[in-house]
């Protein structure tokens, strides 16, 4: 009966078209935010066909007196200790993990597809920044470009999403 339930399973996952979700980091600093979420961060899944503008409105809906923060560098003390309540939100891509089951057999790409949305716990965002101009060589200098870093961060959670 196992086996006949996990086959129906995989057999959805091969006809029936699926939304890819996307996934979103939700930080909330400030001392107004529920003590629960104060200064902490989540990784929310979005809804069907949800993309960044609309989940940010939704999610500032619930929260009117939040101010969304533009940069996704670390927040400064002042900002984690403000008063206020301060949200920063950002699309994350999740990190795929094949099951050990499936692990060194030939798996068709539908399921796969399934896996790279599903059942993932660790996610990642990158961020640009610029280099220390103190480690600037001449050429960097005149080169706005050549000093642009990429800060990869790799999230993970403490359950499997979707939950």
């Amino acid at each position: 009966e196992l086996r006949l339930k996990e086959a129906e399973f995989y057999e959805n996952i091969m006809t029936r078209l699926r939304p890819e979700p996307e996934y979103f980091r939700v930080a909330f600093y400030g001392r107004s935010f529920p003590a629960f979420l104060q200064n902490k961060v989540f990784v929310y899944r979005g809804r069907g066909f949800e993309r960044l503008p609309d989940f940010q409105s939704r999610l500032l809906d619930q929260f009117p007196t939040a101010e969304l923060m533009t940069s996704l560098s670390p927040p400064s003390v002042v900002e984690t200790e403000s008063p206020g309540q301060l949200v920063q939100i950002n699309k994350v891509e999740p990190i795929m993990q094949v099951p050990r089951r499936l692990g060194g057999k030939v798996v068709h790409q539908q399921i796969l597809n399934y896996y790279k949305v599903n059942e993932v716990t660790r996610f990642m965002y990158s961020r640009p920044f610029k280099r220390a101009s103190e480690h600037a060589t001449q050429s960097e200098s005149e080169n706005e470009f050549a000093s642009l870093w990429i800060e990869r961060t790799i999230l993970r959670t403490s359950s499997q999403l979707p939950g």
